[in-house]
């Protein structure tokens, strides 16, 4: 090949090309290499490589490219002699040069391979650079997107080994560093027992992607959190499993605040049955309709006891006192319990903001509240849950008197 020969054969690379001899003057340089620096090399065989790219450092020595101090690590400048000195090729050898030009800098990563070509009878070395900044900057992005993001990201293998798992999901999962969580298997001890990793695996296998997955996962510490999934299937060049890639949220607190409001939602509709079966209470199979009532309301409460307790004065519904007893439970053997609502004021002051009240321990009861307190003992009443409700729009016709016996429990979260 001739030296006139080269503008035919490079110049139309994508990559940016040039041809050095063994002082690295440049004597070629195509289009690509011109623009990868920002200025057109018109002194082909006068300047070396590093000073005609920039370099900072090859600027640091009057003597210019392969001199300074900091040459001697830099690994294009090791690959440049190593080709010379043996003849053998290097490729893909990765530096990141930081670059002035006309007073401005800016860093550039660039792949190099250096191989030996003959030009006009005398060994040369061609020089190719791939320019990797815009890669290396939006990977860099995608690192720190990775480690500082609130959403948990993982990569699992399909025999359960944690390979990667971010800071986040670490953090959520409450263990101390990668290494701890990643001494977990899956196969053996899942997240989510209520999930097996089989059924996760097979279903990811079948479908290639899991979305908005909701399940109930295990913490380090034994508690549990609900966590929102979406996974997909990286398969490899033979189509087989490789990894299990994905995404975790922490949504207890939704899952919570949904749970709280169904509840009392289903509350406000036991209410609403009450009230209505109490305005027909007149009607023949007006016990049926009570008994029914107070069950479905123990049960779902999951209480030991429960009465429907009209309130006493001159407004006070005609009817009599229910009870509803858990399996075991003792019923009360005195109709004193509208006496001990109608002297609460504490309770009634509650009552008139239409909400119910919770005493998850009946020794804590209010200020005032002894002579009370002294009446539900004798029962074994460890906690209650009042749920009034209305006759009409301004009046309370009594309210749902829940206990529970065995333990002390709190109904709805505060």
């Amino acid at each position: 090949m001739r030296k006139t020969d080269l503008p035919e054969v490079y110049d139309n690379l994508p990559v940016a090309v040039c041809i050095i001899d063994q002082e690295r003057r440049i004597l070629y340089a195509n289009r690509a290499f011109s623009e990868l620096i920002g200025v057109l090399n018109k002194n082909a065989g006068e300047e070396r490589f590093g000073d005609t790219f920039g370099c900072i450092h090859a600027l640091e020595d009057p003597q210019g490219c392969g001199v300074g101090d900091r040459c001697a690590e830099c690994p294009v400048s090791l690959a440049v002699e190593d080709t010379f000195a043996t003849g053998k090729e290097n490729r893909d050898v990765e530096q990141r040069f930081s670059l002035e030009r006309d007073g401005v800098r800016r860093d550039a990563t660039v792949l190099a391979s250096t191989t030996i070509v003959r030009i006009d009878n005398m060994d040369a070395l061609l020089l190719c650079l791939q320019d990797i900044t815009g890669r290396r900057n939006e990977e860099a992005r995608c690192r720190a997107f990775y480690k500082n993001s609130a959403i948990g990201f993982y990569r699992t293998t399909p025999a359960g080994e944690i390979v990667q798992a971010n800071p986040a999901l670490v953090r959520m999962l409450g263990y101390d560093s990668f290494e701890q969580l990643a001494e977990r298997n899956l196969s053996s001890e899942g997240f989510a027992p209520d999930y097996p990793r089989t059924e996760f695996a097979e279903r990811l296998e079948r479908e290639g992607t899991i979305s908005g997955f909701e399940s109930s996962w295990t913490l380090a510490d034994g508690s549990r959190k609900w966590l929102q999934e979406n996974a997909w299937l990286t398969r490899d060049a033979d189509g087989r499993p490789l990894y299990y890639d994905g995404t975790v949220e922490d949504v207890t607190r939704l899952i919570e605040t949904q749970d709280r409001y169904r509840r009392l939602y289903e509350d406000q509709q036991i209410i609403t049955d009450i009230a209505r079966i109490l305005a027909g209470a007149h009607v023949e199979n007006a016990d049926v309709q009570f008994a029914r009532v107070l069950e479905t309301v123990g049960e779902y409460l999951g209480v030991d006891r429960v009465h429907i307790v009209p309130l006493s004065g001159e407004n006070a519904p005609e009817y009599r006192i229910r009870e509803w007893c858990a399996s075991g439970i003792s019923p009360w053997s005195d109709d004193n319990r509208s006496q001990v609502v109608d002297q609460c004021s504490w309770l009634m002051d509650r009552f008139d903001q239409e909400e119910p009240v919770q005493i998850p321990d009946i020794t804590a009861l209010p200020p005032g509240a002894a002579s009370q307190l002294q009446t539900y003992l004798p029962h074994d009443a460890r906690s209650l849950i009042y749920l009034p409700f209305p006759k009409n729009d301004n009046d309370l016709a009594g309210c749902l008197h829940c206990e529970v016996v065995r333990e002390p429990r709190e109904w709805i979260p505060r």
